[in-house]
């Protein structure tokens, strides 16, 4: 958000808002904050009016700051026409994803990304290349609106969680499979004293 002297008097929409709590939200998720700041910081964000009220009460995260101010694209649209097309690390997640897979793959990997509170919709298009899901524990996802022809959906995350933010998973898949799946895990191996 580094708000600049000039933007620092700017008024804040309640998106702004939206979007600082959402971070708060996160930050508490993560246990860099704790349940009594969350309650405190966000009573200072919705009764904040300026863009300079809102950057002191997430300037100490490392959650990549939002660009207040500044609408954010709903949707993206990938495609992987021959190459495979990732989106990993940390990200700031649209509410809107089209994955269209010719022969390439697509590799969602929510697992560090910024989500949006509320639900975002994932819309698959593929003909014969693969897309992977990777979402977090506490991140439901629903993956009912799938149609199939000879490819295949495999849905690994069972779990009914309510979390702030949920996945929705829809669309065709031709040849291509469709896996949704939690991070893999690395096992530590300790050695003998």
């Amino acid at each position: 958000m580094s708000t600049d002297p000039e933007r620092k008097n700017l008024r804040a929409s309640d998106a702004d808002r939206e979007s600082v709590a959402g971070l708060l939200h996160q930050a508490s998720g993560e246990g860099r904050i704790s349940f009594g700041e969350l309650e405190d910081r966000l009573t200072k964000v919705y009764a904040a009016q300026t863009y300079g009220e809102l950057e002191p009460l997430i300037s100490d995260l490392p959650m990549g700051l939002p660009q207040l101010g500044r609408k954010e694209p709903d949707t993206i649209r990938l495609t992987a026409t021959v190459n495979d097309v990732r989106r990993e690390g940390r990200w700031k997640v649209p509410r809107h994803i089209i994955a269209k897979t010719e022969m390439g793959n697509i590799h969602l990997d929510f697992t560090e990304a910024v989500l949006p509170v509320g639900e975002v919709l994932v819309e698959v298009e593929s003909k014969s290349g693969g897309v992977v899901v990777v979402v977090p524990d506490g991140v439901p996802v629903n993956a009912e609106g799938i149609g199939v022809d000879s490819g295949s959906v495999s849905n690994a995350v069972t779990d009914e969680t309510l979390g702030l933010s949920r996945i929705r998973v829809i669309g065709h898949s031709g040849m291509g499979d469709v896996v949704i799946r939690r991070p893999r895990r690395r096992w530590k191996l300790f050695g003998r004293r």
